[in-house]
C-alpha cells in the first residue's frame, strides 16, 4: 500500500467515523466505542477460556468410551481416571520424545521442574533436550517449534489436572 493509499483510507475512516458520530460529542462517542472495544476483549476472552475448556474434552470422552465399561466394581472413578490420565500423560510425553529425537530424561526434567515450579518452560531451558546437534542456523526454528510443543504438552496434561 502507497503512502498516497494509506492517507487517502486514513482520510475515509475518519470520515466514516464522522458520520456514525453524527451529533455526539467526542467524549461521548469515545465511550461508546470503549464499549464496543471491551465488548470485543470479553467476547475473544470468553471464546478462548471456553476452548482451553474443551481441551481436554477428547482424552475424557476416550475414558468414558474406553474405561468406564471395563471398571472393576468398586473402583472409584477418580482412581479409574487418574491411572488413565497417567497412562495418556506417559503416552503423549513419549512419543514427542520420539517425534521430535528428544532425550526422555531431560525432558522428563523439564515436566518434573515445570510440576515444582508451576512456570512454563522458556527457550534456552530446552537446549538440552535434542538427541542431536542442532545447527546454528536452525536453532531458533527447531526451539521456537519446541517450546511450543512443550507448553501444548504441559497444557494440556499439567494444568488443571
Amino acid at each position: 500500500m502507497t503512502q498516497v493509499q494509506l492517507q487517502q483510507l486514513q482520510k475515509q475512516l475518519w470520515n466514516i467515523a464522522n458520520t456514525l458520530r453524527g451529533t455526539m460529542g467526542a467524549d461521548e462517542f469515545r465511550d461508546y466505542i470503549l464499549g464496543f472495544i471491551f465488548f470485543k476483549y470479553l467476547s475473544e476472552k470468553s471464546v478462548n477460556f471456553a476452548n482451553e475448556l474443551l481441551d481436554g474434552e477428547d482424552l475424557i470422552q476416550k475414558f468414558i468410551e474406553e474405561n468406564m465399561p471395563k471398571m472393576i466394581n468398586g473402583q472409584s472413578v477418580q482412581t479409574a481416571f487418574s491411572e488413565f490420565w497417567d497412562a495418556e500423560k506417559e503416552q503423549a510425553y513419549q512419543h514427542l520424545c520420539k517425534e521430535e529425537n528428544l532425550k526422555p530424561e531431560a525432558m522428563k526434567q523439564v515436566l518434573e521442574h515445570y510440576e515444582f515450579t508451576k512456570r512454563l518452560p522458556r527457550k534456552e531451558e530446552l537446549k538440552d533436550l535434542p538427541n542431536y546437534k542442532v545447527k546454528l542456523f536452525e536453532r531458533e526454528n527447531v526451539f521456537s517449534n519446541l517450546l511450543v510443543k512443550t507448553r501444548q504438552l504441559i497444557e494440556k496434561f499439567y494444568v488443571g489436572f
